[in-house]
Formats: C-alpha cells, sequence, structure tokens
C-alpha cells in the first residue's frame, strides 16, 4: 500500500471578493502543513470538523477571521484528491505549539441553511412533494440528492409553510418517511435507514481495511442497529449513505454507512477514517 504514503491535498477559502487556498501539486511537494478532524453523520445534525494549518500569516489568519467564509477541503493520494469537507468557517484561532504558529478552524456543514434559510412556500394540489423538496433547496442555494427508488406522496391539500429550511424539511421528510442531512453541501434525501445509492464499495485488506473490525450496537430513535466499526486509509469516495461491501474474516456482507470520521497530518500520524456500518433491509 505504498501509495497510501503520498498524500496530498487542497485546501480553499472563498469570502465575498476574494479567495485563498494552500496544498501541494504533487507528493513530493511540501505545502503548509495541515490536519484535519472531520465528522460526518446520516442524522439532521450539522456535520462538523476542526482543521488546523500551520505557518500562515496574518494577512491569510486576517481573512479566515472574516464573515461568511467558506471552506473545501480535498484530500488523497499522488494528487488524486476527493472532496471530504464543504462548509462554513465557524471560528479561526490562532495559536502557538512549541515554535509553530497554527490556525485552528471551526467549519459547519450545512449550519447557515439550514438555520438561516427562510421559507415562506405556499403550494396547491401538488402531485408529489418532490418540488417541494427541490424548491427548498434552492432557496437554501445547495444541490439536493435524492435516494433510488424514493417514493413521494402526493400532497392533495397543498402544503403552506414559513420558518427555517430545517424545520420545514423536518416536516416533510416525517410525512414521506424519508431522511435528510447535508454531506459536504449537497442536501441527501433517502428512505428512513436506506442508502442513497446502489453502488458498492468494497473494503478488505487489499483495498485499505485497517486491524480488524469491532463488533457494535448503534442506538437511534429509540431503535437499536447491529454493525461495525471499521478502519481503512483515507478515501473520500466513500460517504455517509454510501454502500460498503465488508470483507474480512469477521463478516461478509452489504452495509450502510451510518457516520464516518476522517483524520489526517500530511507530516506524520494516521491517515484515515474510522466508520460505523449498519445492516439494512
Amino acid at each position: 500500500m505504498g501509495e497510501n504514503f503520498l498524500r496530498t491535498y487542497e485546501i480553499s477559502f472563498k469570502g465575498k471578493t476574494s479567495t485563498l487556498s494552500f496544498g501541494n501539486k504533487t507528493a513530493s511537494d511540501m505545502p503548509l502543513r495541515i490536519n484535519f478532524d472531520i465528522e460526518k453523520g446520516d442524522s439532521e445534525s450539522t456535520n462538523n470538523a476542526k482543521v488546523q494549518i500551520y505557518g500562515l500569516n496574518k494577512t491569510h489568519i486576517k481573512f479566515l477571521e472574516g464573515k461568511k467564509v467558506k471552506c473545501t477541503l480535498k484530500a488523497g493520494y499522488n494528487t488524486n484528491n476527493v472532496l471530504i469537507l464543504q462548509g462554513t468557517v465557524k471560528s479561526a484561532t490562532t495559536d502557538q505549539d512549541a515554535a509553530d504558529r497554527y490556525t485552528e478552524i471551526e467549519d459547519a456543514d450545512g449550519s447557515d441553511e439550514l438555520s438561516n434559510t427562510k421559507l415562506n412556500i405556499s403550494v396547491k394540489n401538488a402531485k408529489t412533494s418532490k418540488g417541494v423538496y427541490q424548491t427548498i433547496a434552492k432557496k437554501m442555494g445547495v444541490s439536493i440528492q435524492f435516494g433510488k427508488g424514493l417514493k413521494f406522496k402526493s400532497l392533495k391539500k397543498g402544503w403552506h409553510f414559513v420558518g427555517t429550511a430545517k424545520t420545514g424539511l423536518q416536516k416533510l421528510t416525517k410525512y414521506n418517511g424519508h431522511s435528510f442531512s447535508i454531506q459536504n453541501g449537497v442536501l441527501q434525501i433517502v428512505k428512513t435507514g436506506q442508502p442513497l445509492k446502489s453502488k458498492v464499495f468494497t473494503i478488505n485488506e487489499k483495498t485499505g481495511l485497517i486491524n480488524r473490525p469491532k463488533k457494535i450496537t448503534i442506538e437511534s430513535n429509540k431503535k437499536k442497529q447491529n454493525g461495525w466499526e471499521i478502519t481503512y486509509f483515507l478515501n473520500g469516495a466513500i460517504n455517509v449513505n454510501d454502500v460498503v461491501r465488508l470483507e474480512c474474516e469477521e463478516t461478509n456482507g452489504n452495509y450502510r454507512v451510518k457516520n464516518i470520521k476522517i483524520t489526517g497530518d500530511n507530516y506524520s500520524g494516521g491517515w484515515q477514517c474510522v466508520a460505523q456500518v449498519v445492516r439494512y433491509k
């Protein structure tokens, strides 16, 4: 797995009028040191992340301390970088680690869009509620993905709502038996407990599985689900609500990704994902 040590990343920040970016174009480059801790889940709660960047100058720091700065982080091996984080900078704090100065950035995926988007929607006699989902996503300024085979109930009495996008989505998903979450700036609508798409990612020792899977039980909405906690080399292509085929001594079957923790440091330590996966019908 030698290619898993050729670590590359691209991080960019977008303000109102300008952008700021760092990274390495090849694995042999020596870019600014970066480490990240990203947590993603299938719930309505915001995905959160902490990113530390070393060696920024005063101009960089002032830029990151601005309002409504958007952050995008891609990471991978040998410039095959994949999006692992997209969100809004909530805070940027600069501190000292021995002789090195670093800036810690706290980032939230979808927080502003869900909480700050105000809706005033009135729909009469809609054939399905799919169009309302699309209207909400458009007002939030995000793209939307629907789970494969998703069914939408009709709105014979119409649908009228005034309030935040998050509350509107909660009402609409409850009516339809769906769930929503925001992953990398994309609004996902799935049937509760089901994956987003049918594509399957195989995880075994050859594809990056690290150590032995750990059997777990997850309790969510008063329901218990059996599954596994697995660790594998960083693979940004695998996201929440994707399907993985876990091939190991303990089990051999398909699972839905319920949550992922992605951690890495381009100068030292691990560069990996820890995911909790559950069986689905």
